[in-house]
């Protein structure tokens, strides 16, 4: 052996014995075979009763993956995985209750989870709320007047009506957040419309609403345009806010029309923008053209309903929603 292998000499405690590649092939009639003891790797038990080295096949290889899972899913749910396997991981533990501490973690987070879940519905509810009772001082204050008038002309300097409008306001700007809280779940299928939540188009909307409940225009609301007598900055202001907070209301709406896994608030959502900017598209231009202003008005006051009453429904169907497996 030493003739053949020189100064490279194997070492002790081999698992088995197979031909030497550095050994002379042996021809016919050269005498005994000469056989070299070659280390074979035999595979080991680790931690978890694992074999390394050996291949691992069909459900061999599926609960070799608690960490991978554990990943995935969250470590409670891998935990809670891997016990139900066969107690690996508290065999790991090495019975310091492992598993024990797995089954409370898993029942303290179901029960953060229905506690999440409770609360996401009782702001919605009280969003829906705040926004009916927004609608109802809207409606009480227009029918406490004698004659026909656009809804910003409720909170005009000097009217019986301004303080009514600003609690409307107010009122429509916490319902409005609160329901745009309850409902940052809500996602749009649409590719133009799915760059952002419904969330942010309602606080984008109640954030204008809330500038428009500070600044209200002046005596009559005439239109701001540039150049004209009457322009002043403060009804330029009250009307830009009020503009824009239909507006986003109006993207929140049709973002909810193609919400995922909501075909009901979905089509309800889809009629109610349409609704919504078609009616305000025309009363705006009826108003601006001094033509039939009084009906231009009852457009808007119909555009303002629709769109209170849209906000009210998306905060009820979120608070009355099942809660999904997932939660």
């Amino acid at each position: 052996m030493d003739h053949h292998l020189g100064r490279d000499r194997l070492p002790a405690g081999l698992d088995g014995v197979h031909d030497d590649p550095r050994t002379p092939r042996r021809r016919r009639g050269d005498g005994p075979r000469l056989l070299v003891p070659v280390p074979v790797p035999q595979p080991e038990h680790g931690a978890g009763g694992v074999l390394h080295g050996v291949p691992l096949h069909g459900a061999d290889r599926r609960d070799h993956r608690p960490r991978r899972r554990r990943r995935d899913l969250g470590v409670a749910q891998g935990r809670s995985l891997a016990a139900a396997r066969g107690g690996t991981d508290c065999a790991v533990t090495g019975g310091r209750g492992g598993c024990a501490d797995d089954a409370v973690t898993d029942g303290s987070a179901a029960r953060g989870v229905a506690r999440r879940g409770i609360t996401r519905r009782i702001i919605a509810a009280a969003g829906a709320l705040l926004a009916l009772a927004a609608l109802a001082v809207i409606w009480t204050a227009r029918l406490s007047l004698p004659h026909d008038l656009y809804v910003s002309e409720l909170g005009a300097d000097g009217m019986p009506t301004a303080a009514a409008f600003r609690v409307a306001l107010l009122l429509l700007v916490a319902g409005g957040a609160l329901v745009a809280i309850a409902c940052r779940g809500i996602r749009s299928r649409a590719r133009l419309l799915r760059r952002w939540t419904p969330t942010v188009s309602l606080l984008v909307s109640c954030a204008f609403f809330l500038l428009a409940s500070q600044v209200p225009c002046t005596a009559g609301c005439p239109v701001p345009a540039p150049g004209s007598p009457l322009f002043t900055w403060q009804d330029f202001t009250h009307t830009s806010a009020a503009v824009i907070a239909f507006g986003a209301a109006a993207v929140a709406m049709l973002q909810c029309g193609f919400a995922l896994g909501h075909p009901v608030l979905a089509v309800l959502s889809r009629v109610s923008a349409i609704a919504v900017a078609g009616i305000a598209a025309v009363g705006g231009l009826m108003s601006v053209l001094s033509f039939y202003s009084w009906m231009g008005s009852r457009f808007e006051f119909t555009a303002t309903t629709i769109g209170l009453g849209w906000v009210a429904v998306l905060g009820l169907s979120v608070a009355l929603e099942r809660r999904r497996s997932q939660e």
